[in-house]
């Protein structure tokens, strides 16, 4: 994909048709992916041993705290998470990515230490 003049181009296979051809660039022009909640989905986990893991919130930097705070509000009214009271609790790590913007991570280390 390029753009030029403000509009995006793509290079598509010279052999598809013009028809098809001006239907894949109105969906790739158009399309904006959701985050989604998958439902019905039930996984057992087996553990070593049935202690919880609970770590304690980490201190994030008040810039930090603003992305978690917004990204865990985006995830709520998404219906991606729902607010719970579980003895299990694993900390949040923000993660710069490439582009410079961040990304909402959990660190799960301590739990995967557990699986069998």
């Amino acid at each position: 994909m390029t753009i030029s003049d403000g509009s995006p181009t793509f290079d598509i296979d010279p052999n598809v048709s013009q028809h098809n051809r001006a239907e894949v660039e109105q969906l790739l022009s158009t399309y904006t992916p959701k985050k989604t909640k998958t439902v019905n989905i039930e996984l057992d986990i087996a553990l070593t041993d049935d202690e919880p893991i609970f770590h304690k919130p980490r201190r994030l930097p008040f810039a930090e705290r603003d992305i978690v705070d917004a990204q865990v509000d985006e995830w709520v009214k998404n219906g991606i998470v729902e607010p719970c009271s579980s003895p299990y609790a694993n900390q949040i790590v923000v993660v710069k990515k490439k582009d410079g913007k961040s990304r909402v991570c959990i660190d799960y280390r301590r739990l995967n230490r557990k699986l069998i």
